[in-house]
């Protein structure tokens, strides 16, 4: 069975992206923007620490969302704090676009005091991608046979969305952005000058331990979605 062009070609849809919003065959669920009750006075203060953050970020701590040079997610200095617990896990990944094309591949995740290390396999099980991140530097590697479009950054971009204390995900989301997040699930929103809210994404994870379980990451503005079954290593 040849599994590699397939996923080379849904990886391609993934991070070249949609530029703009678009008609899913598949529920991708709804937002509360009632729960977004933020005041101007609050986004403003969360625009300025963005703006600090983008100067003070090396170049390669700051990902532009879907290639938009307005949209910078600015990623932490450290990795994963140094008195957070390890997580070492697996996961099966399911990503659907809205062309109905959809790929499967396995993700291992090892995050430790001061550093993540991550890599993604293809159904082959041969090496896509691979991220070092550690307070010394980050770094990126992808298999000379993806296709240029696949952005592994981004890809560690939804990881975090997913995973990451609240905290760090709120203060890395671009200037324009807001997140609630809850015991259970994530939203976010893009915030206009007018104070206008669109839904940019919904987050679905485990209440008790969401490294264990079903996750769910559903990407409105760019139309893709993204199922995660993680499981602890220790665990199994």
């Amino acid at each position: 069975m040849k599994f590699g062009p397939a996923f080379i070609i849904a990886a391609s849809l993934l991070t070249a992206a949609c530029t703009k919003p678009m008609e899913l065959p598949f529920d991708m669920g709804t937002l509360d923007l009632g729960a977004f009750d933020f005041s101007n006075s609050q986004q403003k203060e969360h625009a300025k620490r963005h703006e600090a953050a983008l100067n003070a970020a090396e170049p390669d701590h700051i990902v532009a969302l879907n290639h938009d040079q307005n949209a910078l997610f600015v990623l932490p200095q450290m990795p994963w704090a140094k008195d957070a617990n390890r997580v070492d896990v697996i996961q099966k990944v399911h990503a659907t676009w809205q062309n109905g094309q959809s790929v499967d591949f396995q993700a291992r995740i090892s995050l430790a005091p001061r550093q993540v290390h991550m890599v993604m396999l293809d159904p082959m099980g041969r090496r896509a991608m691979q991220v070092n991140w550690s307070e010394r530097g980050l770094s990126f590697e992808k298999a000379d046979w993806m296709p240029d479009a696949f952005d592994p950054a981004r890809m560690l971009v939804d990881i975090m969305m997913v995973y990451w204390p609240t905290n760090i995900v709120r203060d890395a989301l671009p200037a324009d952005m807001a997140m609630v997040s809850n015991p259970d699930n994530r939203q976010i929103v893009t915030i206009d000058e007018d104070g206008t809210k669109t839904p940019y994404s919904t987050i679905t994870y485990p209440e008790k331990d969401r490294w264990q379980g079903a996750a769910s990451l559903h990407n409105l503005r760019d139309g893709y979605q993204i199922d995660i079954q993680s499981s602890r290593i220790d665990s199994q």
